[in-house]
């Protein structure tokens, strides 16, 4: 299985996900880090492919095993130096991004 270190980088006062679209395959580990490091962030799936459960929030750079076929759509959310929150909204599409979860 492979390892997959996914950034939510604070860009121009923006959230962006970087890659912002992944292939993984059941059984692959994800994580998830910001740049600069060690920021707060969140990453939201409504649904996961890390869970069955109808939605599920991320918001720590443990790693997280997938275990769900299908595409799924999050949303990121960054907080910068100046603790002001950015991320998704329909204005900033770019703070999202899709898991393509293949078998």
């Amino acid at each position: 299985m492979t390892e997959h270190r996914i950034t939510i980088t604070w860009k121009d006062n923006a959230a962006v996900l970087v890659p912002a679209n992944t292939t993984l395959r059941i059984g692959d580990t994800v994580v998830y880090v910001t740049e600069p490091p060690d920021r707060p962030f969140r990453v939201e799936f409504p649904p996961s492919p890390f869970t069955s459960e109808p939605a599920f929030i991320i918001d720590d750079s443990y790693p997280r095993t997938v275990s769900q076929e299908g595409r799924f759509k999050c949303r990121c959310f960054i907080t910068p130096p100046d603790g002001q929150e950015v991320g998704w909204c329909p204005d900033a599409p770019e703070a999202g991004g899709e898991h393509d979860v293949k078998p």
